[in-house]
């Protein structure tokens, strides 16, 4: 933030003096103060077109304007044992994501969701609410992961989550039970974060089940120099960023790149970002591959600990023609591959249910919003394949208890 902030200092003696010199240049006061307007302005848009420029040619890409996310619709908030969690009992939040590669023209909304009291998006408008204690006779499934759990979308006048689609077959399945299917995804959780929620807030719901889809983010962590087991070397507390956004919020909005760049933090359009320490390094050899084995197990523990029943599954992606030569996506790639190994090799070591994701969802694009999410339609083919040893379950308890559930 220092060097933003000192770019935009030179940039103001830059522009006072784009404007003051030719103010003193002529002596009228009329012509003088035109001179003023039009060096402040040819100043400014040569400032604007340096950046945008250099900005291309570090990244190989346009700058994209970031819009301005109204503060109080910021869809995370500080907290104090992880570096962020979603804001509760919130509507009409936006997550500030730019539009998916394979959303075009698809009419997919995924920009705006709600939130329950525990900070989850739950049920069709995403506010249902989970009792606790634990309703007598309700079977409560928790669907662990990040953003690709999360992954809340509208479209055709309907919402979208690969939980809320279990949660469909399932009550159709078992028309006369009481099931119910959570939604405790959290776009851009490490497993690191996924099992301090858990023991945070989710075990305190009584879950009969839970199942994790989850990949990816321990990854950058992993790829991340100067590695650390907690991931401290990689991520950090939202809660300075949260706060800087705060103050600045309150600074209009103009739509110049180096502006916009300079006064309006990452995290309003990747939680990624804010909350990354360094910069990944796809050079160097993965890291974290038994920190991610660590946590998955601790996971298990509990949930064995705890009588709460689990289903693993490897994870899904799609290499689109546009990434396909990519070094960065081969990287993390390779990085999906092996904590697909390890998932497996706990689904084994434990007995536990194991959804092969990864080989039984097609390789299409109907069914990816981009790299990793699915599109509503690659949602309902992951329930469908995630449903088959929960119904196992629930049928197996059926017999034992005599019909009794659960």
């Amino acid at each position: 933030m220092t060097c933003k902030l000192s770019t935009l200092f030179w940039f103001a003696i830059g522009l006072c003096l784009a404007a003051f010199l030719p103010f003193w240049y002529f002596s009228s006061t009329t012509l003088g103060l035109l001179a003023a307007i039009v060096g402040a302005m040819v100043f400014i848009l040569v400032v604007e077109a340096a950046f945008r420029i250099a900005y291309f040619r570090k990244h190989e890409k346009p700058y994209e304007m970031i819009p301005k996310v109204p503060f109080e619709k910021i869809c995370v908030e500080p907290h104090p044992y992880l570096p962020y969690v979603m804001k509760k009992n919130a509507n009409n939040l936006l997550t500030g994501l730019t539009p998916f590669p394979l959303n075009k023209d698809k009419g997919f909304k995924t920009d705006k969701f709600s939130t329950n009291s525990m900070g989850h998006s739950n049920g069709p408008d995403g506010t249902r609410e989970v009792t606790i204690p634990k309703p007598e006779g309700v079977f409560r499934i928790h669907c662990l992961g990040a953003s690709t759990t999360h992954n809340y979308i509208y479209f055709d006048g309907s919402s979208y989550s690969y939980p809320l689609e279990l949660e469909k077959i399932l009550q159709k399945r078992f028309p006369y039970k009481k099931i119910e299917v959570n939604n405790s995804g959290v776009g851009g959780y490490t497993s690191i974060e996924v099992l301090i929620q858990f023991l945070l807030t989710i075990i305190d719901a009584e879950p009969d089940m839970v199942v994790l889809y989850h990949s990816c983010n321990d990854i950058m962590a992993s790829l991340t120099p100067g590695f650390k087991s907690d991931y401290s070397h990689a991520r950090r507390n939202l809660a300075e960023e949260y706060n800087k956004y705060k103050t600045l919020s309150k600074i209009p909005y103009i739509p110049l790149a180096f502006y916009n760049h300079a006064f309006f933090p990452e995290m309003v359009h990747s939680l990624l970002h804010a909350v990354c320490r360094g910069k990944t390094d796809t050079n160097i050899d993965f890291q974290g591959e038994q920190t991610y084995r660590r946590n998955i197990e601790h996971l298990i523990h509990i949930c064995k600990a705890n009588d709460i029943k689990m289903v693993l599954s490897t994870f899904c992606r799609y290499s689109y023609k546009e990434i396909k030569d990519d070094p960065g996506f081969h990287k993390l790639h390779e990085g999906i591959s092996r904590e697909n190994v390890i998932m497996s090799e706990l689904a084994e070591k434990y007995s536990l249910p194991l959804v092969d994701s990864n080989n039984l969802i097609p390789r299409e694009e109907k069914y990816f919003l981009d790299y990793i999410h699915f599109s509503p339609l690659g949602m309902e083919i992951l329930a469908q394949h995630i449903s088959v040893p929960i119904i196992h379950h629930i049928s197996q308890l059926e017999e034992c208890s005599n019909l009794q559930f659960p």
